[in-house]
This record gives C-alpha cells, sequence and structure tokens, in this order.
C-alpha cells in the first residue's frame, strides 16, 4: 500500500526518528515502535 513504507531522514529527537513515506509525507515516528527492514 502506498505511505506504508517510511524511510528515515537522518534526524532524530532522543527516541524520536524523523521519517518520510514514498509519497513524500515526513513526520516522526517512536523508534521502539518501528520495525527496520534490512
Amino acid at each position: 500500500d502506498p505511505g506504508m513504507m517510511l524511510y528515515p531522514t537522518g534526524n532524530k529527537d532522543g527516541l524520536m526518528w524523523e521519517v518520510e513515506d514514498e509519497l513524500g509525507n515526513k513526520g516522526w515516528v517512536n523508534s521502539t515502535s518501528i520495525e527496520l527492514s534490512r
């Protein structure tokens, strides 16, 4: 589904990571609540 893959922008604030989806939407997520793809 569009918008389901998140890509870290490199900005971090404690446990919060700024991410961007494939549609260009940016937001902040808690790094403990996401699973990193390899």
